[in-house]
């Protein structure tokens, strides 16, 4: 009986890459950051959860006060006692504040340096929307 060297050499390369994407897809999905996005479905990356957004805007200041930037917002909430879970907190907020933005809860008054200012929207009650 003979051997195809050429295909055996091929089969044992191709088994190689299957088992190198097995073990790369088994470390990816037993992260516990991927079980968490597996019970949210088809969520989008950049969706900001209620707990933050609620955070975020309650350090917010007011109409017409002086803006805050990202950095001020996150010492703000830490002060306030937010426990963050992400490793990156001002992109934690940045992502919060501009789902606030899209909603007109929150505006970008002006810049520091590069930094954005942020303070609350003024949000029209359903009354006034029609006006």
């Amino acid at each position: 009986m003979m051997f195809d060297l050429k295909t055996i050499e091929e089969s044992l390369a191709k088994a190689k890459a299957d088992v190198a994407f097995w073990q790369s897809a088994k470390s990816v999905l037993s992260d516990p950051r991927m079980a968490a996005l597996a019970q949210e479905g088809d969520a989008p990356s950049h969706r900001v959860y209620g707990n933050l957004k609620k955070a975020v805007y309650g350090v917010l200041p007011g109409v017409g006060e002086a803006g805050m930037t990202t950095a001020e917002i996150v010492e703000a909430m830490k002060d306030d006692g937010y426990v963050f879970n992400s490793k990156n907190h001002a992109i934690s907020v940045n992502e919060a504040l501009n789902t606030l933005a899209e909603k007109g809860e929150a505006i970008m008054v002006g810049r520091n340096g590069v930094a954005k200012l942020w303070t609350r929207g003024e949000i029209k009650k359903p009354a006034e929307a029609g006006s």
